[in-house]
């Protein structure tokens, strides 16, 4: 088997391409099963995120909190090269990738405000979360979230007797989102375990990316918490009462307004 080699720029430092002003976009290849990211102040290369994936980073916006008019087109795997003859700003190089995404793939992407159900995070018990502060967090949050059980489940799912789904990004990443979907499903939660160093809007982006749905904060707690707690058979809300019961952050359903990113096609 001829050995597969990473995009230009994958490996890190500047991409051995000549430098332009342009934006390389393409689709990726098939023989590159995987991701690979890499930025410094005048390059920005990204290979194998989906465009979903790309403006959830660009944007700093969960997933969940992003409309494509088009779900197939959102989950297109792209590379990504920008190779300046000169250093920028992150800002400025976040700026020119947009615009290139927007005018490559003829799309519009429109920040969006509305009235949605969410997960309000409140401090139920004060004194259960003063023991889970961290007094030695820096900055930063860390967390190792457990989900889509795919050692117990993988059996389950019919898979192609000519796709190795251990060696195959596509096909691996197609089975952990029916995984978690029908987790989401089943038990309201796509989460097994949660182990986490970080402020409360670390837990809130976990849990907005474990349930689909947006998760505000409303604790007004400054810091970070240390979390460690196991779902095992749990559904959704069951676990969310263990949480509270641990370390007295309560997750109850209600209505915000929230920002969303609207994307579409141009005609």
């Amino acid at each position: 088997m001829a050995q597969q080699l990473p995009p230009p720029g994958a490996r890190g430092g500047p991409p051995d391409i000549p430098t332009s002003y342009t934006v390389d976009i393409r689709p990726t290849s098939p023989d590159f099963n995987g991701t690979g990211s890499n930025t410094g102040p005048s390059w920005f290369v990204r290979n194998g995120f989906t465009l979903r994936s790309l403006l959830s980073d660009l944007y700093d916006t969960p997933e969940s909190r992003i409309d494509f008019d088009d779900n197939q087109f959102a989950d297109e795997r792209l590379d990504m090269t920008l190779n300046l003859p000169k250093a920028e700003s992150d800002e400025a190089i976040r700026t020119r990738v947009i615009r290139a995404l927007e005018e490559r793939l003829r799309i519009e992407i429109q920040p969006v405000t509305r009235l949605d159900d969410v997960w309000a995070v409140t401090v139920a018990d004060p004194a259960k979360l003063a023991r889970a502060k961290n007094a030695h967090w820096g900055s930063g949050s860390h967390a190792v979230v457990g989900v889509s059980r795919m050692a117990s489940t993988m059996g389950s799912f019919r898979v192609d007797d000519a796709v190795d789904p251990l060696n195959d990004h596509q096909e691996m990443q197609r089975l952990v989102n029916l995984e978690m979907e029908r987790q989401r499903r089943t038990q309201g939660i796509a989460l097994d375990s949660l182990s986490m160093d970080g402020d409360v809007a670390a837990l809130c982006r976990t849990l907005e990316n474990a349930t689909h749905r947006p998760c505000v904060d409303h604790t007004n707690f400054h810091g970070a918490l240390s979390l460690t707690i196991e779902r095992g058979t749990l559904n959704r809300d069951e676990f969310f009462a263990k949480i509270e019961q641990q370390y007295g952050l309560a997750i109850r359903p209600a209505t915000a307004e929230v920002e969303h990113l609207t994307v579409t096609h141009r005609h």
